[in-house]
């Protein structure tokens, strides 16, 4: 097994490097920053004595998205892709600026779209493949301060579906993967926050979840209950909670040590 890691440059994206790493499996790491992308390629193979393929693409470029595509296709036997691009958690001020609404939908959703349906007709010629696709918990539930993220994150997540749907019979495993709050610089200073989880347990909790062949994958697994319980929640109730941050959370969990 050999993995594909489009976003390997931090977070979720450069600790699923680290756990294939591990494990002695080909890695072909994608990102946009090239000095970051490198310096990860080089310590993984010092650590791991690795084999370490890297590829600098925006994919929030249409012509990002093509070189993708023919890259991965180019590989004769295809790799496990994982797919953790992300743009944008928390802008109050999306209300006010249009364009960036349309930059995070290019960077979440567009982009993963059409890398998407650029491969997968291949996976299904061939009757074999792995994708895991990111999405979000905000996925399930829009929030008051970051319903464009929520936005771009259902689309790709309802896209999955589907594509899963799609893809079953013909022997392809498209897995979508809901994080909860993970500790990476998205998180940074945003206070206590709930079921915090370490990137380096959520990436482990990904890979057993896919070697186990898992459609859906809920990390911390928590999670899965917690959305479920805002999903039925009635509408006014859920309205006076939409705004909740880090210590608020903590308060009503029972967490607060003050």
């Amino acid at each position: 097994m050999s993995a594909f890691i489009i976003g390997a440059s931090s977070g979720m994206g450069l600790a699923l490097a680290h756990e294939h790493a591990k494990r002695g499996e080909p890695l072909w790491l994608v990102a946009r920053d090239e000095e970051e992308l490198q310096k990860v390629a080089a310590d993984l193979e010092i650590r791991y004595r690795a084999t370490v393929k890297t590829l600098v693409v925006d994919m929030a470029e249409a012509a990002g998205v093509q070189t993708l595509i023919k890259n991965y296709l180019d590989i004769q036997e295809l790799p496990r892709l994982y797919l953790c691009a992300a743009a944008g958690t928390d802008y109050p001020d999306f209300l006010e600026k249009a364009d960036k609404v349309q930059a995070v939908f290019q960077a979440n959703s567009i982009g993963p779209i059409q890398f998407l349906n650029g491969i997968l007709p291949t996976l299904a010629q061939k009757g074999e493949g792995e994708v895991v696709v990111f999405s979000s918990v905000a996925a399930l539930k829009g929030k008051g301060n970051n319903p464009v993220y929520s936005a771009t994150k259902a689309a790709v997540a309802v896209y999955a579906e589907g594509m899963r749907n799609a893809m079953k019979a013909k022997g392809v495993q498209v897995t979508t993967v809901f994080p909860g709050f993970i500790d990476t610089s998205q998180t940074f200073g945003m206070g206590k926050l709930p079921f915090l989880h370490t990137v380096e347990g959520a990436a482990q909790d990904v890979v057993r979840a896919v070697d186990k062949g898992r459609d859906v994958v809920f990390t911390k697994w928590i999670w899965r209950f917690v959305m479920l319980a805002f999903q039925i929640m009635p509408g006014f109730v859920y309205n006076k909670m939409s705004f909740l941050d880090g210590a608020d959370w903590q308060r009503i969990l029972g967490k607060d040590k003050k």
